[in-house]
């Protein structure tokens, strides 16, 4: 009986076999007026034309979860990285893009296992601009909400190691070129599993 609750005892993260712990993959879109569909996780780190830097994305994938690894997806995170100031013009193409951008995820097979509204990822329920009473009143924006960028799942999803997963995210309305070069990183947050 002691034996037991010794060796449980000395069970931690890592072992012999491997490592469990939390971790978060993410991947990154580069907003283009002519896109309006981007399919991400596709290209791994280091992949690609032009290779993808940590900056971008830390998946080493391409659109399968790695032989030996295993997550499980307790929140789907999002950010918004703008690349330049906007003019007050351009909270108003922000906003419509915000409002009517989708996150999907998919299993091959299956139909999709999510799919919610960007603002709502972002925790943005309300997106409306107001226009500043006094002169010089920069604070033009109005959003009210969490506006953490975490969506926790009631369900979590399980990217179990060898299965192909689709994570797309689709612009029902198309950037404005006040947009482009703006970037959305998607994030699968969650434990992952991982042999040594």
């Amino acid at each position: 009986m002691r034996s037991n609750a010794v060796a449980r005892l000395q069970r931690g993260t890592q072992s012999a076999t491997g490592e469990v712990f939390d971790h978060e993959l993410y991947d990154t879109i580069v907003l283009a007026t002519a896109t309006t569909q981007h399919l991400l996780f596709v290209t791994g780190l280091g992949q690609g034309a032009t290779p993808k830097t940590l900056e971008l994305t830390n998946f080493e994938g391409s659109g399968v979860m790695p032989q030996g690894q295993r997550l499980r997806v307790n929140a789907v995170t999002a950010q918004y990285l703008g690349k330049k100031a906007g003019a007050t013009a351009d909270v108003d193409y922000l906003y419509d893009l915000l409002a009517t951008t989708t996150v999907t995820i998919e299993i091959q097979g299956k139909q999709y296992i999510y799919r919610k509204p960007l603002a709502r990822i972002l925790g943005l329920p309300i997106l409306k601009q107001f226009t500043p009473t006094a002169a010089g009143d920069n604070l033009l924006i109005s959003s009210f909400g969490t506006g953490r960028g975490i969506d926790r799942l009631q369900i979590p999803i399980t990217l179990a190691a060898l299965s192909q997963f689709k994570v797309y995210v689709e612009l029902w309305t198309a950037a404005n070129t006040a947009l482009d070069g703006d970037r959305i990183r998607i994030g699968l947050a969650g434990v992952m599993e991982r042999l040594s």
